[in-house]
C-alpha cells in the first residue's frame, strides 16, 4: 500500500502503518456502496483503489519505481500470463506434470528451520497439499475447522483422510458468541471489509496453528481459480463449447455435470451468451448497476453524494472460453481477495501462509492446458483429480459437493445477541445517513456466508470498521 503526496512518499505491507504516521483514514465511498449492495471487496476494474481516499495498492504482478527528485511513481508488470495460449499435450502427460508440478512446489514450501503445518478440509485442494507433504515431512502437522451436525461440516471427510494418511490433526469449533467476542479484532487486522463469517473460520484455524507453535502454514487458496473448480464454472465451459459449435460435447457435459449433481444454472439466456459474449458482459454490468442504484436500503442521498460515479467498480469479463473467465478470477476480481483475507489471518497470529497452488510454472502449465482437462466427464477440477486418483481415496478425489470453512453463518446471525450487535451497527450506518431509517424497524434477515444478499452482515462488518 502506498500514499504519495507533494514532499512524501509512504508504503506499508498494512495500511494501519500509514494511519500510524498520520495519514488520514477517509473512506471512499464508492467502494463502500458497491461493498453494502454487492459484496465486493475489490474494484475488478482498477486494482490500484483500495477502501480509502488516497491510499493506493500495488497489483498482482506489478512493482513501483518512485523518483525521490520529481516524486512520480511508474508501475509496471513484472509478470503475467498469456490466457489465450494453449498446447496440444497427451492426457498422460498432463496428468504427469501436473503431479510433478505440484510435488516440487510443495516441497519447496517446506523448506524451513521451524515447525511447518497445513489447513485441512475434507476437499480436493487440501488434501492434496496433505499427501504430497506427507512425502516430504512425515511430521506434517493440520488443522481444521469443523462444525458438527451442521449442514456443510466436513468432518466426515476428514476422518476418512485421516484413515488412509495417518498424521496429527487438530480441529477448532468456533462458536457465534466467539464471533462476536473476537470481530473486532478481526476487523482490525482486515482492516478493509470481509465476505463472510468463513473468514472468521479461517482466523480461528491459524490461531490454533500459532499455539502450537507451528510458524509455517501451507494453504489450498488458488485451486479453485485456475482448475477451475467452483460450480459456476460449469455453465462457462458449456457456452465455451457452444459457442465453439461442439455441440454434441456440450450436450454430453451437460448431462454429465448434472448427473454428478453440480449445482449450477443453464438456460436459454445462457445458449445466446455463447453466442453473444459482448451483450453478456454488458447485460450482467447493467443488472449489477440496477441493484446498486435500486437498493431498497440505501438512501438517495449517499446515492446522490457519488453521482457520476455510479459504474466505478462495475466490470464483467468478455468470456468466449473457460480460461477468460478463470483469468478474470485469478488475475482480477475473486483470488486476491482471498489471499488478502488468509495474509491477514495468518500475520495475525504470526504465520506466515505459503500457497502450493500458485506457483507461477504450475499456474502457467495449467492455464495452457484446454478446457477439457479441466472440466470433464462433469468433473470439476478435472486434471487435479486426476493426478492424485491412486493417491487418495475416491471419497476424496471424486467427491462433488464444493465447501470450505463452511460456518453456521445463518444460525450465527439469528442469536439474540447477534441480532441485538447488527441493529447497533444499522443504527450507526443511518446516523452515517448510509441507510434509510426504515432499516430499524424491518425483521432482520440471518443468511448463510455466500447468499448473495447476505445485506446484515455487510452492514454488521461496514459498521464496525467506519466506527474506528
Amino acid at each position: 500500500y502506498f500514499w504519495n503526496q507533494p514532499g512524501h512518499f509512504v508504503f506499508a505491507s498494512e495500511m494501519k502503518a500509514l494511519w500510524a504516521v498520520g495519514i488520514p483514514k477517509t473512506w471512499d465511498h464508492r467502494m463502500m456502496l458497491n461493498y453494502l449492495a454487492l459484496g465486493q471487496v475489490q474494484n475488478p476494474a482498477d486494482k490500484s483503489q483500495t477502501f480509502f481516499d488516497n491510499i493506493s495498492s500495488l497489483a498482482p504482478g506489478q512493482h513501483l519505481f518512485y523518483d525521490a527528485q520529481s516524486g512520480k511513481t511508474e508501475v509496471t508488470s513484472y509478470w503475467g500470463i498469456n490466457k489465450n495460449f494453449q498446447k496440444e499435450i497427451r492426457e498422460t502427460d498432463a496428468v504427469s506434470i501436473t503431479n510433478q508440478l505440484l510435488s516440487a512446489s510443495v516441497k519447496q514450501r517446506l523448506r524451513s528451520d521451524v515447525p511447518t503445518g497445513g489447513s485441512l478440509s475434507g476437499g480436493i485442494d487440501s488434501a492434496g497439499i496433505t499427501w504430497h507433504a506427507l512425502q516430504h515431512r512425515p511430521q506434517h502437522h493440520t488443522f481444521s475447522a469443523v462444525f458438527p451436525g451442521q449442514e456443510g461440516d466436513e468432518s466426515a471427510r476428514i476422518a476418512e483422510l485421516l484413515a488412509c494418511l495417518p498424521h496429527k490433526n487438530e480441529t477448532v469449533t468456533p462458536s457465534g458468541d466467539e464471533m462476536i467476542h473476537d470481530l473486532e479484532k478481526l476487523a482490525w487486522h482486515q482492516e478493509e471489509p470481509f465476505s463472510s463469517t468463513s473468514v472468521y473460520a479461517q482466523f480461528r484455524v491459524h490461531r490454533l496453528a500459532a499455539e502450537r507453535g507451528i510458524k509455517v502454514l501451507l494453504d489450498g487458496q488458488g485451486a479453485d481459480e485456475i482448475f477451475a473448480g467452483y460450480p459456476r464454472y460449469a455453465h462457462w465451459y458449456l457456452q465455451d463449447l457452444m459457442g465453439h459449435k461442439k455441440w454434441l460435447a456440450a450436450s454430453r457435459e451437460l448431462t454429465m455435470l448434472k448427473r454428478n449433481h453440480i449445482p449450477f444454472h443453464w438456460g436459454v439466456k445462457n445458449i445466446l451468451a455463447s453466442f453473444l459474449p459482448s451483450h453478456a458482459s454488458i447485460t450482467l454490468e447493467k443488472k449489477e448497476y440496477r441493484k446498486i442504484i435500486r437498493h431498497p436500503e440505501i438512501t438517495r442521498e449517499y446515492l446522490h453524494q457519488l453521482k457520476e460515479r455510479e459504474w466505478e467498480g462495475i466490470s464483467k469479463p468478455y468470456v468466449t472460453q473457460l480460461n477468460d473467465i478463470l483469468y478474470f478470477n485469478t488475475f482480477q476480481m475473486g483470488l486476491e481477495e482471498m489471499l488478502r483475507f488468509a495474509d491477514r489471518n495468518s500475520m495475525a497470529n504470526g504465520i506466515e501462509t505459503r500457497l502450493p497452488y500458485l506457483q507461477p510454472d504450475l499456474v502457467e502449465f495449467i492455464f495452457s492446458l484446454p478446457s477439457k482437462f479441466k472440466i470433464r466427464d462433469g468433473n470439476l477440477k478435472w486434471i487435479l483429480r486426476k493426478s492424485l486418483e491412486n493417491k487418495l481415496p475416491d471419497g476424496i478425489v471424486w467427491n462433488r459437493i464444493k465447501t470450505g470453512f463452511e460456518t453456521p453463518q445463518k444460525e450465527w446471525m439469528s442469536t439474540n445477541k447477534t441480532m441485538d450487535f447488527v441493529h447497533e451497527c444499522m443504527k450507526f450506518l443511518v446516523n452515517e445517513k448510509i441507510l434509510k431509517p426504515s432499516v430499524l424497524k424491518r425483521k432482520q434477515h440471518p443468511m448463510g456466508p455466500h447468499d448473495p444478499d447476505n445485506y446484515d452482515w455487510r452492514y454488521l462488518v461496514a459498521a464496525l470498521l467506519m466506527k474506528k
